[in-house]
C-alpha cells in the first residue's frame, strides 16, 4: 500500500497525502460569467472606458478622481501591485494567561 492517498476536494481538484495537487488537475479560479450576463455587460465596457477617459481629460475633475481613474486603468492593464505583509511575531517561552497579559499591558501602558 502506498503512503500517498488521493483526497478529492469539493472543487474537483485532487491532492496527494502531502496536500500537493496532482498533475493535470486545475485549481479552481474565477468561474466564467453566464453568457447572457457577459453579453449584457460587454456594451458597458466601452462606455466605462469612455467615462474614464472623460474624467482624465476634464480640467474640472478633481485630482483624486483622476488618480482613481488612472489606478483603474493601470490595474486592468498591468495587474494589481503585490501587497506586502509585514509582521513581527514574538513567541514567549511560556504561554501567558489572560491575567498575565493584562498585567503586562498595564506595565507597558504605565498603569501598573
Amino acid at each position: 500500500m502506498s503512503n500517498e492517498r488521493a483526497i478529492p476536494k469539493a472543487t474537483g481538484a485532487v491532492r496527494d497525502a502531502k496536500g500537493r495537487f496532482q498533475p493535470g488537475t486545475k485549481m479552481g479560479g474565477r468561474k466564467p460569467l453566464a453568457p447572457e450576463l457577459r453579453d449584457a455587460l460587454l456594451p458597458l465596457g466601452n462606455k466605462a472606458v469612455r467615462a474614464l477617459n472623460k474624467i482624465l481629460d476634464d480640467p474640472q475633475a478633481k485630482d483624486a478622481d483622476k488618480l482613481r481613474a488612472v489606478e483603474i486603468v493601470l490595474e486592468r492593464l498591468l495587474g494589481k501591485a503585490a501587497q506586502p505583509i509585514l509582521a513581527e511575531i514574538h513567541q514567549d517561552s511560556e504561554p501567558m494567561t489572560l491575567s498575565q497579559m493584562m498585567e503586562r499591558a498595564r506595565e507597558l501602558l504605565g498603569d501598573g
